[in-house]
C-alpha cells in the first residue's frame, strides 16, 4: 500500500498499477482516478467508482486477451471491474462480483479495503474440471521431470536418502518418466517415488533396477484421486538373459497404480500407453518380487504372450516369480471409476512361480459380485 502527492491533490492510495499511458489511483472518499503519470494531472473520478476511492487496485488479465483492473466496494461488499484501461476515457462495471466482504487494513492510517488473491473473473472450477490435469502437472514441482533432463538414468548407481540424484530426502516425485536405461544396475534403498497421473517407472531390456524397502504410489500434487501408470520391464527378443529388463522387489509396496508391474514395452503409437499392447519384440520383461505388496492398482502383474526359447530351440520356464508376496485389494480403487482386474494377468507365458504368496480382497462389499477382480488369470 501507498500514500502519494500527484500535483497539488494528496492521494491516498492502494497498489496503484500503470497500464500504457494510464495511471489508476483511488482517492478517499472521491473515487478511482486516471492520472497521467508525466504531468501528474488526475481526471475528474470515473463514473460509478464513489464507493471504491479506498480500495486496494488490482490489474487482472483474462482469458480474452483484456487487461482489466479491479477494485473493491467496501460498504456493499462488492468488487468493480475498469475497462478499457488504456483508452481516455476507461469505463467501469460495479457489482461484477458480490458477496465478498473485503477486509478492511485498520493497521495503517489508510484503511484500505483488500482484494481477495484471484479475482481475473476466470472460471477456474469449469477449466479444472474439464480439462485433464495437465496445467496442474506443468506447474507443479517435480525432483524428476523432462526439464531437469535427470529422467533417465544410467551407470552403476545406489541410492539411498539424502544420496541420490533427486532429493535431499527419501521422497522422489516423478512427472512423466523414470528410465533406467540400457546397461544401468541401479539399487534404491528405503525410498518413496510419487508419480504423476501419467507417471511410469521404465526399467529398459538390458537394465536392472533393485528395490529394497521402497514404496512407489501416486502423487497427489494434481489429483489426490488419480492413479499414476505403472512399472514396465521390456524384454528383447526370445532370450531371456542379460538382454532382458529386471525388476527386483524387496520389501516393497507398490500401490495405486493402472498396471503396477507388466513385461512389455507399451506402444506409444495413439499418444499414451495401450494397455497389453506391445512394441514388437519388447517383451519378456523380468519381475521378480520378494515379500512385497502389491495393493490397489487395477492390474498387480500383467504379463503378455512370451516364449524363452534356448539356444536349442527349446521354450524354457520364464525367469520370472513372486516370493511371498502380498497382492491385495482392500478398498476403493483410488479412481473409483476403475474396477481391479486381475491381481496376475499371465498370457501364454510359462512356468511364472507363485510361491508362498497371498491373494486378498478384504473389502468385496464394496463391489458387485462380477466388479472384484480375479486372483490369477492363466
Amino acid at each position: 500500500m501507498s500514500k502519494f502527492t500527484i500535483g497539488t491533490e494528496y492521494l491516498t492510495g492502494v497498489e496503484f498499477s500503470t497500464t500504457g499511458n494510464n495511471l489508476f489511483v483511488g482517492q478517499r472518499n472521491n473515487g478511482i482516478l486516471v492520472v497521467n503519470p508525466i504531468t501528474g494531472t488526475p481526471s475528474a473520478p470515473i463514473s460509478g467508482t464513489l464507493n471504491y476511492g479506498n480500495s486496494q487496485l488490482e490489474t487482472a488479465y483474462d482469458a480474452g486477451g483484456i487487461n482489466k483492473i479491479y477494485a473493491a466496494d467496501g460498504i456493499n461488499g462488492l468488487i468493480g471491474e475498469i475497462n478499457n484501461i488504456n483508452s481516455i476515457t476507461p469505463s467501469f462495471s460495479a457489482g461484477v462480483l458480490s458477496g465478498y466482504n473485503p477486509t478492511q487494513d485498520v493497521g495503517t492510517n489508510t484503511g484500505v479495503y483488500q482484494l481477495p488473491d484471484q479475482i481475473d473473473n476466470f472460471d477456474y472450477t469449469s477449466q479444472f474440471a474439464n480439462n485433464d490435469l495437465t496445467c496442474c502437472k506443468i506447474t507443479s514441482t517435480y525432483a524428476i521431470d523432462l526439464a531437469k533432463n535427470n529422467n533417465e538414468q544410467t551407470g552403476v548407481q545406489t541410492w539411498n536418502s539424502g544420496s541420490n540424484p533427486f532429493v535431499t530426502g527419501n521422497v522422489i516425485t516423478v512427472q512423466n518418466q523414470l528410465i533406467i536405461k540400457n546397461g544401468a544396475n541401479i539399487t534404491a534403498n528405503n525410498l518413496t517415488f510419487e508419480f504423476s497421473p501419467e507417471g511410469q517407472l521404465i526399467i529398459e531390456d538390458g537394465a536392472r533396477l533393485t528395490l529394497n524397502n521402497c514404496t512407489l504410489t501416486n502423487n497427489t500434487v494434481c489429483d489426490p484421486n488419480a492413479m499414476w501408470r505403472g512399472i514396465e520391464v521390456w524384454g528383447n527378443g526370445p532370450s531371456q538373459s542379460t538382454s532382458s529388463g529386471i525388476l527386483v522387489s524387496n520389501n516393497t509396496l507398490i500401490e495405486n497404480a493402472r498396471e503396477a508391474t507388466c513385461n512389455y514395452q507399451h506402444d506409444l503409437s495413439s499418444g499414451s500407453p495401450q494397455l497389453s499392447v506391445a512394441v514388437a519384440g519388447k517383451n519378456g520383461g523380468i519381475i521378480r518380487l520378494n515379500n512385497s505388496t502389491l495393493k490397489n492398482n487395477e492390474y498387480d502383474v500383467n504379463m503378455i504372450e512370451y516364449e524363452f526359447i534356448s539356444v536349442s530351440g527349446n521354450v524354457l520356464n520364464d525367469q520370472s516369480f513372486f516370493r511371498e508376496t502380498t497382492f491385495i485389494t482392500d478398498g476403493l480403487l483410488n479412481d473409483n471409476s476403475i474396477l481391479p482386474a486381475f491381481h496376475a494377468n499371465l498370457r501364454d507365458v510359462n512356468g511364472i512361480r507363485f510361491l508362498g504368496c497371498i491373494f486378498t480382497n478384504n473389502t468385496p462389499g464394496l463391489y458387485n459380485y462380477d466388479e472384484r477382480g480375479e486372483g490369477i488369470r492363466s
